[in-house]
């Protein structure tokens, strides 16, 4: 099963300014002074966990929780996907290698080689490049220098090749982000005062402390996607996400399953750079 990630951010600001093909006047960011806002991120996979242990959230919430690929095998060619609001001039990633609990990083596989190519979405628009990256054998937040600078709005890194795990063949990313962060045990939740209820996607929803949430509605599915359960947290960027896990028909939209006309689960993240909620 591969639950489909959906991502979606509100607002975008702007630094440096270009004609486009079209002939508009479009907003550049440079990543040495600001990243736009992220407007969707995309995984390939999720391996399944009674608890979403290991979704694609993990990867920009700041925390040592993961992403953990869901296939069987290594995960060779399962991918990550960015899309930002705006264009920006990409030069370097910062990585969190393997699974964030240092107890079980050996005991599962960690990437050795990702392969960068940008402009997939927007090909037309903005340069496509694609080439190998190396990763070290390390629990540290690294520094991940790309070739060049790249100017897009979308790029895919997708699995080549792992080091492989002491007990496990699932292959784990704790973090990813476009500056220096700090990397905290635990995913950081606002101090709620009281719960913050959120219309959004068809869903009424309750967001309660520590992440948890509640809430009803069917979605906006082309066929009903009743709301099972979700959570949320805080970015490592300041923003906000909201996980919001439905039932689908696999026979629905381009879900994917091995059976035909089963349910599964669906995960939708939604990116929010503001939450009205009390401050921490």
């Amino acid at each position: 099963m591969k639950p489909n990630k959906i991502f979606l951010a509100l607002i975008t600001s702007a630094l440096l300014f270009f004609t486009a093909f079209n002939g508009k006047t479009e907003k550049i960011f440079d990543q040495k002074t600001q990243m736009p806002e992220i407007s969707e991120l995309r995984v390939s996979s999720i391996l399944p966990h009674n608890n979403d242990l290991y979704l694609g959230a993990h990867l920009i919430d700041g925390s040592a929780k993961s992403w953990v690929e869901g296939v069987q095998g290594p995960g060779t060619g399962e991918h990550i996907m960015f899309i930002f609001d705006a264009p920006v001039k990409l030069s370097c990633l910062y990585i969190k290698n393997g699974l964030g609990d240092s107890r079980w990083y050996k005991a599962n596989n960690r990437v050795k080689e990702l392969q960068f190519e940008s402009s997939i979405i927007f090909s037309q628009k903005y340069e496509k490049k694609k080439f190998t990256i190396e990763l070290k054998d390390t629990q540290d937040l690294s520094r991940i220098d790309l070739p060049e600078t790249v100017l897009c709005r979308d790029f895919q890194l997708t699995i080549k090749t792992v080091y492989k795990g002491s007990r496990y063949d699932d292959t784990c990313i704790s973090e990813i982000s476009f500056k220096p962060i700090t990397i905290t045990d635990k995913p950081r939740y606002p101090a709620l005062q009281k719960p913050v209820k959120i219309e959004i996607m068809g869903y009424n929803l309750v967001l309660l402390p520590e992440g948890k949430m509640t809430g009803k509605g069917s979605g906006m599915c082309q066929v009903d996607c009743p709301f099972e359960r979700g959570s949320w947290g805080v970015t490592n960027d300041g923003g906000y996400y909201l996980d919001i896990v439905s039932i689908i028909n696999s026979n629905a939209g381009d879900i994917e399953s091995e059976t035909p006309g089963e349910w599964i689960e669906s995960h939708q993240l939604r990116l929010l750079e503001k939450l009205e909620a009390p401050e921490q």
